[in-house]
């Protein structure tokens, strides 16, 4: 973020407040608003692992195109994936789901906004607890 004016720390501190007293429609509100934050890039992979991975790389990642649409993709951890190898390992096939914005006919406008909130909320606590290697 930004450095900002004692005018804007004003109007963070208020707009806090205001949603820690109701933070369920201060949700909704934001959910039925299109928007774009500014810390959120397009063509940038947000990704992030699963807590309990047991060292095996599986997780999500959240992108945007630049026309506003948003990916989700899911690579998780299945037993018997490669048995005929004699391994079990992580499918290398993530799943991925697109969720259009509403000028590319989107019909899940609400989750495509919920996909932004978690693309920049992998984005800080990758910042604060990256990854392991």
């Amino acid at each position: 973020m930004s450095a900002q004016s004692s005018e804007e720390k004003a109007k963070r501190r208020q707009l806090a407040s205001m949603i820690k007293k109701d933070p369920s429609a201060a949700l909704e509100i934001l959910l039925d608003e299109p928007f774009w934050h500014n810390d959120v890039q397009t063509n940038v992979d947000y990704r992030r692992d699963g807590d309990d991975t047991d060292g095996k790389k599986q997780g999500i990642s959240i992108g945007f195109s630049h026309d506003g649409d948003s990916w989700i993709s899911v690579a998780s951890y299945r037993e018997g994936f490669g048995e005929e190898n004699g391994k079990t390992e992580i499918s290398p096939y993530p799943i991925d789901h697109r969720f259009r914005s509403g000028f590319g006919g989107g019909r899940s406008l609400r989750v495509r906004n919920a996909l932004m909130f978690l693309a920049l909320a992998i984005k800080l606590d990758s910042k604060d607890m990256p990854d392991r290697p």
